[in-house]
């Protein structure tokens, strides 16, 4: 049994430059084999630089959707405040137009009949 990259081979192996004695071959393959171990390493550096980046464009974004709907509220708040500050006076005015077309008609009717 030969170790190659923390992996158990048997004899007979695919890669003949890989002996007991020297499990990566040349001084080429002795690079490669010393990169292999960091290559993991890389790789999770480089998934948890992304899961970062991602996290932090959307904290971002959800921070101006935010924003913007906090505005909005705000907007329909103040108008509301405004309706209810002239509902009052609006139905006030509304009955006493209702008043006067009311009594204008009764006019009519006498002057008609």
């Amino acid at each position: 049994l030969s170790t190659v990259n923390g992996k158990q081979e048997t004899g007979g192996s695919s890669t003949p430059w890989v002996t007991e004695a020297n499990p990566c071959g040349t001084a080429l393959q002795a690079m490669a084999c010393g990169r292999c171990p960091q290559l993991p390493v890389r790789s999770l550096m480089h998934v948890a630089v992304s899961v970062q980046v991602e996290v932090q464009k959307r904290h971002a974004f959800l921070t101006m959707v935010v924003g913007v709907v906090y505005q909005h509220l705000a907007f329909f708040r103040q108008g509301s405040t405004l309706l209810g500050r002239i509902e009052g006076p609006y139905s006030d005015a509304m009955a006493i137009v209702e008043h006067v077309c009311k009594e204008g008609q009764t006019k009519e009717v006498r002057r008609g009949g």
